[in-house]
């Protein structure tokens, strides 16, 4: 798995405007030459942060990803993030 490579995609996206405008431009062509599972890339291109949760992604970094690429007011958004990766429970971040 490229956990690492998620992360830093995640990261540059929820910090980078040119980056995100790309993401949401073109996500399939944004990750192209990412190194990505194809687990991995489905669930980015498709903004799945439920799948990228139980992938092992780092909650803080997609925290950041979710509130950047989806639209809608800020707090509804972060409650319902909340309340989806809830029953997931808690992911083992080790490598």
């Amino acid at each position: 798995m490229s956990r690492y490579q998620v992360n830093k995609l995640l990261r540059v996206i929820a910090r980078d405007e040119f980056a995100r405008t790309e993401f949401l431009k073109d996500p399939a062509g944004f990750t192209r030459d990412a190194d990505l599972t194809d687990a991995e890339r489905k669930a980015l291109i498709e903004r799945d942060f439920q799948t990228l949760y139980c992938l092992g992604v780092h909650s803080f970094l997609l925290f950041g990803f979710v509130m950047s690429v989806f639209p809608g007011d800020r707090k509804k958004l972060e409650d319902d993030y909340c309340k989806a990766i809830a029953p997931l429970g808690r992911i083992d971040y080790s490598t």
